[in-house]
């Protein structure tokens, strides 16, 4: 859209949620990937079409570690878990909010009805290093 990021259109259409693993009858923190990011379900239709994968089963088998390196700009790994969800997390956008979207949402809107597709948000955000660590060269143990 050429804006620069906009946390409340991101609420929006994006919820956070707690991660937990099931071993047997018992749901376990997870100590690697606690929180997952999911597009609204009552939002899919105002953000351009992506096929998401459905599970993240068997995520880890691609996944690599970093050591803890005081050299690298990542915050060293604490082992500490995320027990709740805060409330926040769920909330979305509060109503008086929506009415300054509307005009990013009719943006996001035309953006789709001339073929704008999710790949292709993903592909820009990519080629303009909008992602931090993207920009950086970090050295791989």
């Amino acid at each position: 859209m050429g804006i620069d990021p906009h946390f409340d259109l991101w609420r929006y259409l994006f919820t956070v949620n707690l991660v937990k693993r099931r071993v047997g009858k018992e749901d376990l923190h997870a100590s690697v990937g606690c929180a997952s990011i999911h597009l609204r379900s009552t939002q899919a239709g105002a953000y351009p079409l992506m096929r998401l994968t459905t599970s993240n089963k068997g995520w880890h088998s691609q996944w690599f570690y970093v050591k803890n390196d005081a050299t690298a700009p990542l915050p060293a790994f604490t082992g500490r878990y995320i027990l709740e969800a805060p409330e926040s997390w769920g909330w979305g956008v509060q109503a008086k909010e929506k009415k300054h979207l509307n005009g990013l949402l009719a943006a996001l809107r035309t953006l789709t009805e001339r073929g704008v597709k999710g790949s292709g948000i993903i592909g820009a955000y990519h080629a303009r290093r909008v992602a931090p660590l993207m920009a950086r060269a970090l050295p791989l143990y």
